[in-house]
């Protein structure tokens, strides 16, 4: 399996630091790291990484964490062979076990995974959440905030990564990722 991590950083060195050591450590075929216009010393720090599988894009201007990740997505598209497209964060990184993991998991018939990520303390992230079910009306919204778990999947043992992978075919059906599916941050300044 080639399993490729595509990161997204904006003005965080130091997670980003912590994020691409982790990541270096696994066996990941491909690492794409998208410098969303980055201020604070990040191009330099990553034209400083000395391996092969790095591969960094270079945005003149932060287009959001969902801009930035469409533009890695197209990439990969387009420039990579890969079976599985591991999405996260400068301020995520898997864990050592993560593509172990990963490989031992029954993937027949999917085509999308999501992690559950844990604060450092070890409790879920109730903002990183995947939705088994989005609300689309007001009512659904109020019934959401009253009973999320029908939103909500709950938490599986052998599921709990810091990491969303994709399998990379779907990206290439899909052909896009909408950035207008989140609020750009626009201001330059990290979220």
């Amino acid at each position: 399996m080639k399993y490729t991590a595509l990161i997204v950083t904006f003005n965080r060195l130091g997670k980003l630091k912590k994020t691409v050591e982790e990541t270096l450590k696994l066996e990941f075929t491909n690492i794409v790291i998208v410098n969303n216009g980055s201020t604070d010393g990040t191009q330099a720090w990553l034209s400083s990484i000395v391996d092969t599988r790095v591969i960094v894009l270079t945005l003149t201007e932060n287009t959001g964490g969902a801009g930035g990740f469409k533009t890695g997505s197209q990439y990969i598209c387009e420039q990579l062979a890969s079976d599985w497209v591991f999405f996260y964060d400068d301020d995520a990184y898997p864990y050592p076990d993560t593509l172990k993991s990963f490989s031992q998991l029954d993937k027949q018939g999917c085509r999308v995974f999501s992690g559950l990520v844990k604060d450092p303390q070890g409790k879920p992230c109730p903002m990183n959440m995947p939705f088994s079910r989005v609300p689309t009306s007001l009512g659904d919204t109020v019934r959401y905030l009253r009973y999320p778990g029908e939103f909500i999947p709950a938490a599986k043992e052998g599921a709990n990564k810091q990491v969303i992978s994709s399998q990379a075919d779907s990206l290439i059906k899909i052909s896009r990722i909408w950035a207008d599916f989140f609020p750009a941050n626009t201001s330059n300044q990290p979220i």
